[in-house]
């Protein structure tokens, strides 16, 4: 989870920052720090494809799983 675009401007009758706080509470009594980033203003992330991912390119198409039938 990568939240953005939070505190940007007041959008409930929250405190300020109460968001934040609830959420890194809940992702600390989960155990889930490893699966959320909250990025600092003007921080960013650079995401990266594991070497066993599977690139699409023009030349080579990407095929959808199969549907069960309806």
């Amino acid at each position: 989870m990568l939240p953005m675009h939070f505190e940007t401007f007041p959008a409930s009758f929250e405190a300020p920052g109460a968001p934040r706080r609830h959420l890194e509470e809940d992702v600390g009594r989960l155990g889930l720090s490893d699966r959320v980033t909250i990025l600092a203003e003007g921080m960013s992330l650079r995401l990266t494809l594991p070497r066993t991912a599977v690139e699409a390119s023009p030349d080579r198409a990407v095929e959808a799983a199969p549907q069960a039938a309806a």
